[in-house]
Parts: C-alpha cells; sequence; structure tokens
C-alpha cells in the first residue's frame, strides 16, 4: 500500500512538471494529491505566468463531487502563501472565498497576486465552515524554473505577450512541449507549420549568464517551426504567448507586461469576439506601457479604423487630406541601431560577471545571414501616438522581432526605457535602493519633540532639584526626596510620552502626490499616486484599495527587508483588495505607489458662453475642493477659477496661457517632494541598515530608480510647465486639494500636504 501511494505521489509530481509548459516559473497543482477526496472537492491551482514584477493571476479550479439537486451550496476559503526560490524570502498570502452553488459542479476563480521573485513553492490551506480540510492542504514545490534568464529578476529588460489567434491552447500547447526539448526544426519531422512569428531574435534580450554567447541551440540557420517557437519561449521567463481565449480579464493581470504584440487581424478579432479580456488590455496600456500592433498596412484608411479600435479621438489636423498619417508621430532613423542603448548597463554588469556583452550576442544573430536581418525599409516602417499615458505603435511588418538595424531594436529606442522598463515607469525599484523614498513625509511625523523636551527636562530639573529639597527642609522632611524624585520622574517621562501622543493622534493620516487623466468623452479615467501613511493606531479593518487599482509596497530598500515585513503581510481579496495585516502598523509608516485604470463619471460640467455671456459655466463634479483651475475652452480661449467646492458652480475669467502657466508653477514649486528639514537619509542607512544581498546587484549599473523618472512625475511637469501653453480645445488641468481620482487605501484618513493634479476633456 505505501509503495502505491508513493508511485502515486510520484506520478503526480511528475504531472506538475509536464504541466509547467508556458514561460517564466510555476505550476499545475491537483488537490487532494495521490489520494481520493475525502470532502468531495478537488482542487486545480494553475500559478503559470512569467517572472517579473506585477500581479500574478492563479487559476483556481474547485470541483464538488458532490453537486447535485440535493446537495447544499458550499463555500470554501482558500489561502495561498507563495514563498521565493532564495531562502528566507516570501511574498504576500493571499486569502479569497471560492462559492460553488448547489447544482454546480465546477467553479473557475482567478486570483490575482502580487510579486516581485520568482515563486519556488507555495502553500494552500483551505477552510470550510471554518474546519481546516486537511486532504486539500498542502504545500508544493514549483517547477518550470527556466535556465534561461532564471539567475537575476532584471526590472529593466522589457516583459512581452504576444497575442496570437495561431498560438495553440494550453493542452495542445502542452503536447507539443511534450517533444524533446529545443530540438532543431529538422529533427522535429515537421515542415508548413509556421504560424507564429519568429521570436529567436529576442534571445538576445535575456542573455544566459551561465551559457556565456553560444546562441548555436536556435538554429539560425534554419527555419523555424511553431514547435521550436513554443519550446524558445519556455526557455524565455519574460517572454509570452497566448491566443486571444486565454488571456485575462483583469487589467491587472497585465501589469507583469512592458509590451504587448498583436496582429491588426488579431486585435479586431480580439475586440469582437472577446471583448471584456480587449476591455483589460485597453485599461492596461492606458496606465503607462506600449501596444504594438504589427502587420498592418500603413494609411490613413486603417490608421482611423484602429484608433476607432482603442477609442481614440482624432488628432490635431488629422482631417486634412494632405497629412497621410493622421497626426501619428513618425520614427526617428537616428533610434535604428543593431543594439538597444538602454541595456549597455545592464550587459556592462553581464560582462563583469560572465564576459557577456551585447555586441557577441549580437554577432551571433547577423551572423545567419542577410536573409535574417532587416533591410532598411523603402516606407515609413511604423508610426506612433498616445493612448491616454500609454502609446500604441502601428507596425508594417509581419515580423517584428527581426535582428538588424531596423528590426526590434529601433523599435524599442523609439519606444524609450521610459516605457519599457519596468522600473523607469513606476519610478521605483522593489529590489533596489529607493533613494528619494524619504522626500515625501507626512509633516511633523518622526520628528522628535526637542523644544518640548528641552522645556520639560529644565522644569524636571528646577523643580525636582532646588525647589524640591528646599520645600522638603524647609518642612525637615528630606527623607521624602526618596518619594518625590521618582514621582517626578514619572510624572515628566508620562507627560512626554502623551505630548508624542496627542501630537501624532491615533488615526490615519496620509499624504498624497497624484496625477489623473479624465477623458470625459468615454467615460474613462486612469490615475497614478504615490501614497504614505502613518497610523497612530493601525485600523482594525487594514487598507483596502479597490479591484481595478494595482498597489505597490514603497520600502527604502525592499530587498533587504523583504525577509522581515512579506512574512506576515496578508491580501485578502472580497470585493476589494484588503490588506488585512502587515502593511500599515501602528505608530509607522507605509508608502505605496498605487495605479487605476477604469470607467468614471467624474470631471466639470462647462457650459460654454452663448452670445449674451462671455465665460462659461463650471460646475466642479470631480468630487474634490478644485484650488486651481484652468480651462481651454472649444474656442481656444484660457479661463482661470480658484477655491471651488464641490458641486459648486462658477464662473471663470479669461486669463493669458502664461499667466495661467506662471500660477500653476507656483504651486508645484510649493509642493514639491522634499526630505524633511534635519532629516540625512544617509544617517538613517548607517544607523538602521541591513547587510547587502548579493543578488540585489544585478541592474546596479543602470540608471538608479527615481520617482521622477516615473509616468508619475512626468505627467505631473508635462501637465503644469508643458501642456498649459498648449492646450488642445475643451481640455483642462486643475490642481485639488483631496484626491479626485486616486482611491485612497483608507477613506477615513486625514489628507496632509498632499498635491493633486487632474487633466481632462470634455
Amino acid at each position: 500500500m505505501r509503495l502505491a501511494k508513493a508511485a502515486i505521489l510520484l506520478m503526480c509530481m511528475q504531472l506538475l512538471l509536464a504541466d509547467a509548459a508556458r514561460a517564466g516559473s510555476g505550476g499545475v497543482i491537483n488537490l487532494p494529491m495521490g489520494v481520493k477526496p475525502k470532502n468531495g472537492l478537488r482542487l486545480d491551482i494553475d500559478t503559470r505566468w512569467i517572472d517579473a514584477n506585477g500581479y500574478r493571476p492563479v487559476r483556481v479550479t474547485a470541483t464538488n463531487l458532490f453537486a447535485g439537486p440535493n446537495s447544499p451550496d458550499r463555500s470554501i476559503r482558500v489561502e495561498l502563501s507563495p514563498r521565493s526560490w532564495r531562502w528566507g524570502d516570501t511574498a504576500p498570502s493571499v486569502s479569497f472565498f471560492i462559492e460553488i452553488p448547489e447544482t454546480v459542479r465546477q467553479v473557475e476563480q482567478t486570483v490575482s497576486i502580487p510579486q516581485s521573485d520568482q515563486w519556488g513553492a507555495i502553500r494552500v490551506e483551505v477552510y470550510e465552515d471554518g474546519e481546516e480540510l486537511k486532504d486539500l492542504t498542502a504545500e508544493a514545490s514549483l517547477s518550470g524554473r527556466n535556465q534561461w534568464n532564471w539567475w537575476s529578476w532584471s526590472e529593466a529588460t522589457p516583459a512581452i505577450l504576444i497575442v496570437d489567434s495561431d498560438a495553440p491552447p494550453d493542452a495542445e500547447r502542452r503536447r507539443r512541449m511534450s517533444m524533446p526539448q529545443l530540438s532543431s526544426p529538422e529533427s522535429l519531422g515537421v515542415s508548413d507549420v509556421n504560424h507564429l512569428p519568429d521570436i529567436r531574435c529576442l534571445a538576445a534580450l535575456y542573455p544566459d549568464p551561465n551559457n556565456n554567447n553560444d546562441l548555436s541551440f536556435l538554429q539560425l540557420k534554419s527555419e523555424t517551426t511553431d514547435e521550436f517557437t513554443l519550446q524558445t519561449i519556455d526557455r524565455i521567463a519574460k517572454v509570452e504567448m497566448l491566443p486571444p481565449g486565454e488571456l485575462p480579464r483583469k487589467w491587472i493581470d497585465y501589469t507583469c507586461f512592458d509590451l504587448i504584440f498583436v496582429t491588426f487581424d488579431d486585435l479586431k478579432l480580439l475586440v469582437n469576439e472577446n471583448p471584456d479580456r480587449w476591455q483589460a488590455i485597453r485599461d492596461w496600456v492606458a496606465t503607462g506601457p506600449t501596444l504594438c500592433v504589427y502587420d498592418m498596412p500603413l494609411d490613413s484608411q486603417h490608421l482611423l479604423e484602429l484608433e476607432e479600435l482603442l477609442d481614440l479621438p482624432p488628432m490635431p489636423n488629422s482631417e486634412d487630406d494632405t497629412n497621410e498619417w493622421r497626426g501619428w508621430s513618425l520614427p526617428n532613423e537616428n533610434n535604428a541601431s543593431e543594439e538597444i542603448r538602454e541595456l549597455d548597463g545592464l550587459y556592462q554588469t553581464m560582462q563583469r560577471n560572465r564576459g557577456i556583452d551585447q555586441s557577441s550576442l549580437l554577432d551571433v544573430l547577423l551572423a545567419a545571414g542577410q536573409s535574417q536581418i532587416t533591410p532598411k525599409p523603402d516606407e515609413t516602417p511604423f508610426v506612433s501616438r498616445d493612448v491616454d499615458l500609454g502609446r500604441v505603435f502601428a507596425l508594417r511588418t509581419n515580423e517584428p522581432f527581426s535582428p538588424g538595424s531596423y528590426g526590434i531594436a529601433w523599435l524599442l529606442n523609439e519606444i524609450g526605457n521610459g516605457n519599457w522598463m519596468w522600473y523607469r515607469r513606476h519610478g521605483m525599484s522593489l529590489h533596489r535602493e529607493n533613494s528619494d523614498y524619504w522626500n515625501l513625509m507626512i509633516p511633523g511625523v518622526g520628528r522628535a519633540p526637542v523644544n518640548s523636551y528641552l522645556v520639560l527636562i529644565s522644569l524636571f530639573v528646577v523643580v525636582i532639584g532646588p525647589v524640591n529639597y528646599f520645600l522638603l527642609r524647609k518642612k525637615k522632611r528630606l527623607y521624602l526626596l526618596l518619594v518625590t524624585v521618582p514621582i517626578g520622574a514619572g510624572l515628566i517621562t508620562f507627560s512626554l510620552l502623551n505630548y508624542a501622543l496627542i501630537t501624532d493622534g491615533l488615526g490615519v493620516r496620509a499624504r498624497l502626490r497624484s496625477y489623473a487623466q479624465i477623458d470625459q468623452t468615454t467615460g474613462r479615467a486612469v490615475s497614478w499616486s504615490r501614497q504614505n501613511y502613518y497610523a497612530g493606531l493601525s485600523p482594525s479593518s487594514g487598507l483596502r484599495f479597490p479591484p481595478d487599482a494595482a498597489f505597490y509596497t514603497v520600502e527604502h530598500h525592499p530587498a533587504e527587508r523583504r525577509h522581515r515585513r512579506n512574512s506576515n503581510r496578508w491580501l485578502v481579496w472580497d470585493e476589494d483588495q484588503r490588506l488585512t495585516s502587515g502593511y500599515l502598523g501602528a505608530r509607522s509608516t507605509a508608502q505605496f505607489m498605487v495605479v487605476q485604470s477604469h470607467k468614471s463619471r467624474r470631471g466639470l460640467s462647462i457650459l460654454e458662453p452663448d452670445g449674451q455671456e462671455t465665460a462659461p459655466r463650471v460646475t466642479n463634479n470631480l468630487e474634490a475642493d478644485i484650488a486651481k483651475l484652468v480651462i481651454c475652452d472649444s474656442a481656444g480661449q484660457y479661463y482661470w477659477a480658484e477655491n471651488i467646492e464641490t458641486g459648486k458652480r462658477v464662473q471663470p475669467q479669461q486669463i493669458e496661457p502664461s499667466e495661467a502657466a506662471k500660477r500653476l508653477r507656483v504651486a508645484y514649486d510649493v509642493n514639491r517632494p522634499a526630505v524633511p528639514e534635519g532629516f540625512d537619509p544617509r544617517y538613517y542607512r548607517s544607523s538602521f541598515g541591513f547587510g547587502r544581498m548579493w543578488w540585489t546587484d544585478v541592474d546596479q549599473s543602470l540608471r538608479p530608480p527615481g520617482f521622477d523618472q516615473g509616468v508619475l512625475e512626468r505627467n505631473v511637469q508635462n501637465a503644469i510647465y508643458t501642456d498649459v501653453k498648449n492646450m488642445k480645445p475643451r481640455t483642462y488641468v486643475a490642481i485639488t486639494r483631496t484626491s479626485a481620482e486616486s482611491p485612497l487605501g483608507y477613506q477615513a484618513s486625514q489628507e496632509e500636504a498632499s498635491f493633486h493634479v487632474v487633466s481632462g476633456r470634455w
């Protein structure tokens, strides 16, 4: 019997290894393992996803073996606790409920789990009616850790999703992956099966330091096949290829990706047949990354069709018959290069450690022959335009990943690392030091009560010393010094503690810095916010963010504190994301970067002037008090207003663009992030720092992270310094006193020294 159970367990582990047929890490866990279900429940947990910062969608399928007309509804609570493959590192644990109606046999649910490192194992605990279901409780190792790029978790190399209707569904893909790993196309015995794009050039973006510059396994001189493409993707931890029907339905599940590639025909298919999945991608690109639509004719008609698919307004002068590109931006040929310039620093690290450099890898690629290299195009190869805070590129080629000066390197150089480098786009790192962590502190928090201490200690010295002595001596009771001195010291200490308690309070204080863009014509809004919280007492309900918001914990030294802070962090998924424990402790600060993309009814109601009035009438429907507002009406005239309460209507005054920009800059300069006076981050580092961890040096040769580089600060500065002088008709820029679109983690928190910028179109 024991041998039979061992054989069954071994078979389950082999199935788990076979199921890791996707890029990145993870696997499929089938519970219970090797035994008959005791509670009539079976769980299948699919954790496969790419290895990159963001949310990992974990697909959980619950099967009720007792389903029937007379069976009761079942509600189970599932707890997932991932653990990094690095010893001692843990990810936040996640808890959620699965409801199984009485007549339903199987329910599938996807839960989004934040990740910042590769998962090596996961613990599963299942409860029903408060009782643990022990046969469904297990800890499993996660297979599928790639030999290709597993050595580091670089926040600089782009994570890429390729959406292709020719990509096989999961079951078929696993069957194809059962063929010998990375066999040459000739040895697979297949031909004319090349429907997927050739992604072999991407191997140069993700070099294997243990393999030096040996890319011979890619068979660059051979014709590729779909099986070979899938096997190559399986070796690259940050590239994934999925058919439209297997794409996630929530935009936060795409936060691991920096670029998404899809053909023009597949995009139309996705919009028509999978509108919910397309909406998730549309919300994703609105937050700042890049969507690349390839294999499409570049002419006015097709660009118009693409704009309609993306629900984009026409560009200025787009209807001009002489404007072939409808106002889209043309590429800069100076960016055409065989090398991706922004990755030079990463290759410097590898060259120092392993003797690898970008040029040697590219030489291997280019040695495949001129037929593999994209020639200089006779026509414009691609054009681009903004999509809210992100960007879309329309490409003429049907092979967007080809090498050479006019291939993938030109495209990435044109996009710019501010978009496809995760840490540059977010302005922060989940691995490296965030040196400007301290420039958004809540005023007064953490400051020692020096003056109060000096006053109280001076009174203590005077009263408990000479005054106390002379009074007791006068009454001839000097022996009471043994009583009065401790009592006086206790009173002074108690007074200092109460002063600090009253000053900091018992509630939650918050300081936010946010940017929101509202398109009232489509009802779409996207926001970025950096949020700092201080709790006198930790709120019992924790923090709460909506399901369509992605949050990232900001740490001064995240890699060095992870094993201390993440081990007790719990995220509960219900209607929202509830950060129940481990995120905000009593008398401590917690900082987050929060990104939201959703539908919104907020905005300004603007009634433009008719023949009898000289200025528009503005009603504040932002649900936040407006401190300063500048409007550009349909005629291109600028108007200014201040101090507009929520729901109030005002009539702004006409103003010159330069004067409006000047006034907004004054408000911006007053609210620049700055380290508190008298605080030295270097002293904090030397006093409270931890030892460096070797693996945090992966991106050290690159520019350090900084919030001024991210989408948030770039758009705040553009709105204040650039856009005001060049505002388009029917747009506005507002500075609000409280958050208009950025969700607060604790609604009852009191905002202090916050700065919110809102730009909109009506």
